[in-house]
């Protein structure tokens, strides 16, 4: 079972246990472990690791909308979350970088 497999399963059994499902989930970022991200913005070399971690931002939002159905989630992108580490996308990637997410 994964890390986030477990996790969400503890925040179901808490919810359960309340008897009151939560009125949102809100994730604060960092969803890809540190420097995954490749820190390469001046070197122009792209970022080999954008794929697996693409299917991160998936993968964590798929388990907690089938554990919560119906609950919006609103996640933040953190600084691990980046094409290149700590950078948001310039303005001319913006569009491909937010529609993959």
């Amino acid at each position: 079972m994964a890390l986030w497999d477990i996790m969400v399963q503890k925040a179901y059994d808490f919810v359960k246990e309340t008897g009151e499902m939560p009125t949102a989930i809100l994730i604060p970022g960092d969803f890809n472990e540190h420097d995954l991200p490749d820190d390469n913005l001046y070197s122009g070399e792209p970022n080999v690791h954008w794929p697996q971690m693409v299917d991160t931002f998936r993968t964590v939002m798929q388990t907690l909308a089938a554990a919560f159905p119906g609950v919006p989630i609103y996640p933040a992108i953190g600084n691990n979350d980046c094409y290149y580490h700590n950078n948001a996308p310039f303005v001319n990637y913006a569009d491909d970088y937010y529609s993959e997410l």
